[in-house]
């Protein structure tokens, strides 16, 4: 059976406007959304990559990501919904039931390292759901009506990234009953733990950042070009 990797490229992006949503500027001579998908392409278990973006960049995500950079392992382009929930439903559905495992992923988190996606995989096909995450290392607060209520515990916080890893027959089933009960998450780990699937954590890394913010882009340039 085939792993795959769902590569959400389907947001707005409008945190960080511009003229193209951000996950398609330019990092050098490469759109962002290209220096994610390489490291999937490096990944000896991932199989084939299916993008979800949105319904005015179906052309364009073939022709100026996919095939003007080679990028051989994405096999299907996938309109995306109205949602991120809608999204990845969308890319659930092209993948085929006999997939082994999925991994989901930002197309805007491309720091994450080969080796990563491979542990996370690792730890999915043993326990049916794995995601990375970093330990939260600052002191966090609960606050109510502007003041404290209780403070937390933060070795027993993580911050949750991508990619999140799932055996096929578990994410698809937890996503269909998500949608049926009009639930809807911003989380795909989120939607295992709904439904009785327990995920592994894999510790991650701090430099596996989403970009989000200005500050993040002028970041990633530095970090990728330099």
């Amino acid at each position: 059976m085939r792993n795959y990797c769902i590569i959400t490229a389907a947001g707005a992006g409008t945190r960080l406007p511009g003229a193209v949503p951000k996950q398609f500027r330019l990092i050098g001579q490469k759109p962002l959304l290209v220096w994610t998908i390489e490291q999937f392409e490096r990944t000896p278990c991932i199989d084939a990559i299916h993008l979800i973006v949105g319904s005015d960049y179906l052309t364009y995500a073939k022709e100026a990501i996919v095939d003007r950079y080679g990028l051989t392992k994405v096999t299907k382009i996938v309109q995306g919904g109205p949602s991120r929930f809608d999204s990845i439903l969308c890319g659930l559905r092209s993948v085929p039931e006999t997939a082994n495992l999925v991994f989901i992923h930002d197309g805007v988190r491309p720091f994450v390292t080969p080796q990563e996606i491979e542990r996370v995989g690792k730890e999915a096909q043993t326990f049916d759901a794995a995601i990375l995450a970093v330990n939260q290392r600052e002191t966090l607060k609960r606050v109510e009506g502007g003041f404290i209520i209780a403070t937390l515990d933060r070795d027993k916080i993580y911050i949750a990234q991508t990619p999140q890893a799932f055996k096929y027959e578990a994410i698809i089933s937890a996503y269909i009953q998500a949608l049926e009960q009009k639930r809807t998450f911003t989380d795909d780990a989120a939607v295992c733990e709904a439904y009785g699937i327990s995920v592994r954590v894999v510790e991650g890394s701090s430099a596996n950042i989403k970009i989000t913010t200005p500050d993040d882009l002028e970041l990633a340039k530095k970090l990728l070009i330099d």
